[in-house]
């Protein structure tokens, strides 16, 4: 095999075995999750009956692109925790049952004041 034939095999296989590590979810910054759940806020404080369209769209995004990866829930648990008022008065059961309200099959990690978000 010619030396710039196995150079590109090398590099070849180099790529295939590393391909999962390029596909890794990186962790959500707490910006991209107030923008993404930011519009279910009416829903969450019972100002409307149904999750805006916008809302189950972030929902979608966060849940199918974050939720298998403990570092990226406990990112957008910490985010949740930390950005919102306690003081508002925020239906958590809302919370954590938007991806059944929007009628979509994704899991995002349990959310409210008390969650200890290194367990989600």
């Amino acid at each position: 095999m010619a030396p710039a034939a196995s150079l590109s095999a090398v590099a070849a296989v180099l790529l295939l075995f590393s391909w999962p590590l390029l596909l890794a979810a990186e962790q959500p910054s707490c910006q991209l999750v107030i923008s993404q759940l930011g519009p279910c806020l009416p829903y969450v404080l019972r100002s409307v009956r149904m999750p805006p369209d916008m809302c189950c769209n972030g929902v979608l995004f966060l849940g199918s692109r974050y939720s298998q990866d403990h570092e990226a829930r406990q990112a957008i648990c910490e985010c949740v925790q930390h950005s919102i008022s306690p003081v508002l008065p925020i239906d958590f059961d809302l919370v954590n049952t938007l991806p059944i309200a929007c009628g979509i099959n994704v899991h995002l990690p349990k959310l409210s004041f008390s969650v200890d978000c290194s367990q989600v």
